[in-house]
């Protein structure tokens, strides 16, 4: 199986999976088109029988090489990044927990497919060889192919669930986990594929309606020779997790599993789907189920609300701050923006910049180079500038200065 890539969707490579019945009209199209046997001098049972040999393998060989082709080109899903497995298990799953599972012994029930089409291809081979009738041969390749059609139409519910995991899994997103990332999180309609679509190269779609993000949209922005990848991610309901949708549930899979810096947006104008209290009440779930994630919060929209009500929106997220204690960056980890103005975006991502340069590259997920171990008996660096080293004055030495 094909392994997965940095960098890129692991399903991104699946392409069109064919019905049972399209396998078969192709399997023995083709066999039943195969040229006779050269066989000069041969007896003519002989030729014929040959002749059905041939068909007889190359129907097999046409499906065991459809059925490989269609396993081979899904990752193995034991290096798949969990993100990817997380999202399977929604959108396949039918209890949103075990679609993983369905795919692999989908996978499997191929593998099994294959032997059994081996094993049918063998045993009618061997009856070939004591045949003594052009009629028997005939008889005996029609056989074959009736067990082949019996084989591959029960692969047919397997090869739906491939099928729907290539149409499915196929059109997500890349993600690098060797890069920082930020996800931007909060309830519908505040303004969180506005801010991936102008501070990033991601451009998910802006409505003014909830839940216009119906999937994952990643862009990616340059801080020095650091690239960031920001996650656009569905709007999240204040509600049990057992009530959240399929679109919610992905937006929980990126903040479970890549989640470096969550950017929550907070909409505190009329318009919006909660109150300010209870989308903070959002942000301190989010704080305590993702401690690995450092928080900004990005109050949104005050260019629609009153001096008053701003005042008052301030006062709240202060006293919010103080009352719960969270990741938060006592410098950089509050933004009051207004609609996403060009300073309000800088603004922003000089906090990013900030924390990816000060915190993350410094972390051990993005550490690429480690303290090496030191021999016992070897010098440390250190000891080696620091050593006072003599020379013998009738012994030659190398002179560096040369």
């Amino acid at each position: 199986m094909t392994t997965d890539m940095v960098g890129a969707n692991p399903f991104a490579n699946v392409t069109r999976i064919e019905s049972s019945q399209e396998l078969l009209d192709l399997a023995f199209g083709r066999a039943m088109k195969i040229a006779p046997p050269q066989l000069r001098g041969a007896d003519p049972l002989v030729k014929n029988r040959e002749y059905e040999r041939n068909r007889i393998n190359t129907a097999a060989n046409v499906l065991a090489d459809r059925l490989y082709r269609i396993i081979s080109q899904f990752p193995s899903l034991n290096v798949v990044h969990p993100l990817y497995l997380e999202l399977a298990n929604i959108l396949l799953g039918k209890d949103r927990a075990n679609g993983v599972d369905e795919l692999k012994r989908a996978l499997g029930a191929l593998q099994g497919t294959v032997n059994l089409i081996r094993n049918v291809e063998t045993e009618l081979n061997e009856k070939l060889n004591g045949t003594f009738t052009k009629t028997q041969n005939i008889e005996i390749r029609n056989a074959a192919f009736g067990r082949f059609s019996s084989i591959v139409y029960q692969t047919e519910p397997h090869l739906e669930i491939l099928r729907k995991a290539q149409e499915t899994l196929s059109t997500l997103p890349g993600f690098n986990p060797l890069q920082p990332s930020v996800v931007v999180a909060g309830v519908p309609n505040v303004g969180k594929s506005s801010f991936v679509r102008n501070a990033t190269s991601g451009k998910p779609n802006v409505g003014s309606y909830p839940f216009t993000t119906k999937r994952l949209v990643f862009g990616h922005r340059k801080f020095g020779f650091v690239s960031v990848q920001f996650c656009d991610t569905p709007g999240i309901l204040d509600r049990s997790l057992k009530e959240r949708n399929e679109i919610e549930l992905m937006a929980i899979a990126a903040l479970k599993h890549i989640s470096d810096i969550l950017l929550v947006i907070i909409d505190p104008s009329i318009s919006a789907t909660y109150p300010v209290e209870q989308q903070l009440k959002l942000v301190l779930e989010f704080a305590e189920f993702y401690p690995q994630a450092e928080i900004l919060l990005v109050v949104n929209k005050l260019d629609l609300i009153s001096k008053q009500d701003r005042e008052q929106v301030e006062t709240e997220i202060q006293r919010f701050l103080s009352d719960h204690p969270i990741n938060l960056d006592s410098e950089h980890g509050v933004h009051f923006i207004s609609s996403f103005s060009k300073d309000d975006i800088s603004q922003v991502m000089d906090s990013i910049n900030h924390i990816v340069k000060t915190k993350l590259l410094k972390s051990h997920k993005f550490q690429v180079l480690t303290d090496p171990e030191i021999a016992e008996d070897q010098l440390t660096l250190q000891e080696v500038v620091d050593e006072e080293v003599f020379f013998d004055d009738d012994e030659e030495y190398l002179d560096l200065s040369m």
